[in-house]
């Protein structure tokens, strides 16, 4: 195998691994210019960015992990978090509730509308 596949499959598992791009050609012993001139190739550019997508869910299911192992010992501030962004219908810090007008009248305790005549009856009796 040529010694440049080799340096650039070091670099693609430096992504894997969640590298930057200077952390992945240092490692992998490659010059900056050459990195970047291998980069504008769309080929290589490709595979450079899957790795990167695969390197960083990789990191994000530890992360997931890490959290979910501190919620189950008690970590108040983990439960809340993973509560929030995993069952956000369900926990959030704001609820929204909908009522509609009947319900609110219920609620403040106001009398049903009466209807225009019934007023002017009322009006009438209350001047004589």
């Amino acid at each position: 195998m040529a010694e440049n596949t080799i340096k650039k499959i070091a670099i693609l598992k430096s992504f894997k691994a969640g590298a930057s791009n200077k952390e992945a050609y240092d490692d992998a012993g490659v010059p900056e210019k050459t990195f970047y001139n291998w980069h504008s190739k769309p080929e290589f550019f490709k595979q450079c960015e899957e790795a990167k997508e695969s390197g960083n869910k990789t990191r994000v299911s530890r992360v997931v992990d890490v959290l979910y192992k501190k919620a189950m010992k008690g970590d108040l501030g983990a439960i809340c978090f993973y509560l929030k962004n995993r069952a956000s219908r369900d926990w959030k810090e704001k609820q929204e509730v909908g009522l509609d007008d009947d319900t609110i009248n219920k609620i403040i305790r106001l009398p049903a509308k009466k209807s225009i005549g019934a007023e002017v009856e009322n009006a009438d009796s209350s001047k004589k």
